[in-house]
């Protein structure tokens, strides 16, 4: 019993916190499994909601003590929403951190010209003069191999703001 409770104290220890935002309740398809019942294409988050959402939680951000906080996307097909995706990720870019920070703290990738590897290496790497920097890769899906990202997801820097965005599918 002891070993087990020693378990769960460990397993406690390293929480992700998530926060979901549902862009769209939209969907081309209709799966017996889904969880969303009413399906329209009337119910989609209005650019204010998420600005409005990242800003609170921007402004909260010693309630996220968690080594790793997930920004994910969710809904019918959050891929329909595509651009509202790239301006909630910019619109984190931009806030994260104060325009003094920026440019020693700020790394943008793009996945067809970056290697896992190098955007790993930035995400390990301590922020200069600032409380975190922020690592962005855009169009993540044309990454080749993500091997050393994914063995960097397992240990993350409590001080490096990941951001990945990945979209059309692939």
């Amino acid at each position: 019993m002891v070993e087990y409770k020693k378990d769960i104290q460990t397993w406690q220890a390293d929480v992700t916190k998530t926060i979901t935002f549902i862009v769209t309740k939209d969907c081309q398809l209709a799966c017996k499994y889904c969880y969303l019942v009413a399906k329209n294409d009337k119910h989609k988050m209005t650019w204010e909601v998420a600005q409005k959402g990242i800003d609170y939680i921007l402004s909260k951000a010693d309630d996220y003590p968690e080594e790793s906080v997930i920004w994910d996307f969710i809904g019918g097909e959050p891929l329909l929403e595509t651009d509202l995706i790239d301006k909630i990720c910019d619109y984190i870019a931009e806030h994260a951190l104060q325009p003094e920070e920026r440019d020693f703290n700020q790394t943008i990738f793009f996945g067809s010209d970056a290697s896992a590897s190098q955007i790993a290496d930035a995400a390990r790497r301590y922020p200069m003069m600032a409380e975190r920097q922020v690592v962005i890769v855009k169009e993540a899906q044309n990454l080749k191999n993500t091997d050393a990202l994914e063995k960097y997801m397992k240990q993350p820097l409590s001080s490096t703001v990941l951001v990945i965005c990945h979209k059309n599918g692939k």
